[in-house]
């Protein structure tokens, strides 16, 4: 992979790149550097300064976090993956370690280079940083669902290993949506909010997310906003595709 063709064609795949242009792939290629990890090395390690995120292009790591000096999986992530942009969006130290599980290669695009296309390209910059905001929101809702498996009252101090991984995930995540100053929400079937961050109870106006849990946009929007907003998530549903590319003015 030590053709940056090579690379752009990979990164076109991932939903973290989704509808940047190809100028700028190459653009944030030309400025960011590949790492090598030898097997059973750190990419990175839990309690770090953040100044960068990883993409995979070859081999897997684990995501792991500490429990009294005992390291904990919690994922497994290969190619095509990005690793480190939570602590980065959030620029809070690193809430988990990275441990190569082979030889690994990976590019490293850092907090200087966001910055730097913050000034280049604006439009392009904010396509990023939403799919990366995109791509945590994901792994939350992985996580909720896991957390919605297990018996709350397991979770003590002989609880299964699977359940307290799945406690870390959610303090972590919780955390980031506390702080992530964009947009985040979960919906049920009906469109009705089950959980909402910070930033985005801010934007409703409101000062609490339990007043917005059980609401639809129906409720805070507009009846045209409304009326988008539900026919766009009946498609997911319906298809189980997400929807790249668009961008909704909320009225």
């Amino acid at each position: 992979m030590s053709n940056p063709n090579q690379w752009c064609q990979l990164f076109r795949r991932m939903p973290v790149f989704g509808g940047v242009t190809t100028e700028t792939l190459e653009w944030l290629l030309a400025r960011s550097e590949t790492i090598n990890v030898a097997a059973g090395d750190y990419l990175f390690q839990e309690g770090e300064a953040a100044s960068s995120f990883f993409v995979i292009l070859e081999g897997a790591v684990s995501a792991e976090r500490d429990w009294r000096g005992t390291p904990v999986h919690l994922h497994r992530l290969v190619a095509g993956d990005c690793v480190g942009e939570m602590a980065l969006i959030e620029v809070q130290a690193r809430s988990a370690s990275v441990r190569a599980i082979d030889d690994v290669v990976t590019v490293e695009v850092t907090l200087r280079t966001l910055h730097q296309l913050y000034r280049h390209n604006l439009e392009q910059y904010a396509i990023l940083m939403m799919n990366m905001g995109r791509e945590v929101s994901r792994r939350l809702r992985q996580a909720n669902d896991r957390l919605f498996e297990l018996d709350q009252s397991a979770l003590c101090l002989d609880a299964k290993p699977a359940q307290v991984n799945a406690a870390f995930e959610l303090d972590m995540l919780r955390t980031l949506m506390d702080h992530l100053p964009d947009s985040i929400y979960f919906k049920d079937r009906n469109s009705q909010f089950l959980r909402v961050s910070r930033a985005q109870v801010k934007k409703f106006g409101v000062s609490s997310e339990a007043e917005v849990i059980g609401k639809t946009d129906a409720d805070i929007f507009t009846e045209e906003h409304a009326i988008s907003a539900r026919q766009d998530e009946l498609e997911i549903m319906q298809t189980g595709l997400p929807i790249v590319d668009k961008i909704e003015r909320e009225t």
